[in-house]
């Protein structure tokens, strides 16, 4: 047990290594309460977003796979798939399904879940060598409960950020603790990503999002709507689903220009409404400018904080 608490000790604080309290059993209270006040000092890392759950996904063929894959590790954190490595196109729902599973496993007791963008992990690593606090970052993501790194391809041809996070996922994996990542492609198709990462992210599961298909966009242009306390016939619901979208965004937006449309021209959103908005007529100059606004809000700032995590950082 002290050579444990001298472990998690020395993480937080390196001058803890070798400390001679760790060698005498009848100190066992002291040297818990020392590792204790070194890990607190530490600041934590960033958690997942709280709006992002389970209950807003929606299932469908796309997701089914991945959805099953989630609650799995969710159950049994850092006993099977570790990692689980979710991959899929921009505005697949990667990034929603990541915090999911964070705040799932928060809700489940696990202590410390990190979640946290690829690039943002660089970009502290650089910041704690500039600083000389690189013990410290390590710390940070070594005594949490969980890791969730999102677009992990920005890690790729950065060979200090690929070294401390293949030595950060042997201590998270030898230690039990759950990994989850995500990326647009497979790892196996990152040509700049080091081979022992590939290697050790194939010891997992990989499981892929795709387009939603015609029951998911139902349920999420539903959910919109609902969301909005806006009433719109199921058969509509139904005719707007049955429109192709590349990604959930694209489902989102649809059902975010005809909720404006609507609302602006004082209208029900009925079958002719749509066709007529979406097919026939072309968007009035006011609804153009209630969509767009500034040019520069339009780029960086979406209404919907779901949806603009979305498109933004999935």
């Amino acid at each position: 047990y002290l050579r444990d608490l001298e472990r998690q000790g020395s993480a937080a604080d390196t001058s803890l290594s070798g400390h001679a309290i760790f060698r005498d059993p009848e100190r066992v209270k002291e040297a818990h309460a020392l590792v204790q006040q070194a890990v607190s000092s530490i600041e934590p890392p960033p958690r997942p977003e709280p709006s992002l759950v389970f209950d807003r996904l929606h299932e469908g063929r796309a997701n089914k796979m991945a959805l099953r894959a989630a609650h799995a590790v969710v159950d049994a954190p850092g006993t099977q798939y570790v990692p689980l490595v979710i991959t899929g196109p921009s505005g697949s729902g990667r990034t929603h399904l990541l915090h999911a599973i964070g705040n799932a496993l928060i809700a489940g007791g696990v202590q410390t879940v990190a979640c946290v963008s690829a690039s943002a992990f660089a970009e502290q690593l650089i910041t704690a060598l500039r600083e000389g606090a690189v013990e410290k970052w390590r710390a940070r993501y070594r005594n949490a409960g969980a890791l969730l790194l999102d677009d992990i391809e920005a890690v790729a041809g950065k060979e200090r950020t690929q070294d401390e996070l293949f030595h950060l996922f042997n201590a998270l994996q030898s230690a039990g603790r759950q990994v989850v990542l995500t990326s647009s492609v497979p790892p196996n198709q990152l040509a700049t990503l080091e081979d022992r990462l590939r290697t050790r992210f194939a010891q997992g599961l990989i499981v892929e999002l795709g387009a939603p298909d015609a029951s998911q966009r139902a349920a999420i242009i539903g959910a919109y709507f609902e969301a909005h306390h806006t009433r719109v016939a199921d058969a509509v619901v139904t005719q707007l689903a049955e429109r192709t979208a590349r990604s959930i965004g694209d489902v989102i937006n649809i059902a975010r220009r005809l909720h404006a449309a609507a609302t602006l021209a004082g209208a029900p959103i009925t079958a002719t409404f749509v066709a007529a908005e979406l097919d026939g007529a072309t968007t009035s100059r006011k609804l153009a400018k209630h969509l767009m606004g500034d040019p520069e809000n339009f780029v960086h700032r979406w209404p919907d904080l779901t949806a603009r995590l979305i498109e933004d950082v999935d």
